[in-house]
């Protein structure tokens, strides 16, 4: 049977994004996804390193993939002014503070799922209002 590579959910008003990505996870693992791709819609994030984090994925048996601004041949978007820039980088660092993770992009949009991933989190639990 041939599936579909992608699914565009369009919703009603703003919801926020945290509901978004909570719609879209739902609606992948419903349609049997093995492999989940979220991304900002503006094309903030380039499509095009889609294929390299899934060898990335597939290669280290990981079951996220993180496609990291922090990282060398990262980029920011030039679009941001110097504030979001100095936000982005407090957050991260705050984050990993308070944490203790490794993780170099705490506030990423560009990630890879596992389905099992995503499956092993109880994403009818999760909240988000606004932006969150």
């Amino acid at each position: 049977p041939v599936r579909r590579r992608m699914t565009v959910i369009h919703r009603a008003g703003k919801g926020g994004l945290g509901t978004a990505y909570v719609a879209g996870m739902r609606r992948a693992l419903e349609e049997g996804a093995d492999f989940i791709v979220q991304m900002d819609a503006d094309f903030s994030h380039s499509p095009r390193y889609i294929p390299q984090m899934l060898g990335v994925m597939l290669a280290t048996g990981a079951d996220v993939v993180i496609g990291s601004r922090y990282v060398p041949g990262g980029t920011l978007d030039e679009r941001w002014e110097w504030s979001r820039r100095l936000l982005s980088w407090w957050a991260n660092l705050y984050s990993r503070a308070i944490l203790g993770l490794r993780i170099r992009d705490m506030t990423a949009g560009f990630k890879m799922w596992r389905r099992t991933a995503l499956e092993a989190i109880d994403l009818e639990a999760i909240r988000s209002n606004g932006y969150s």
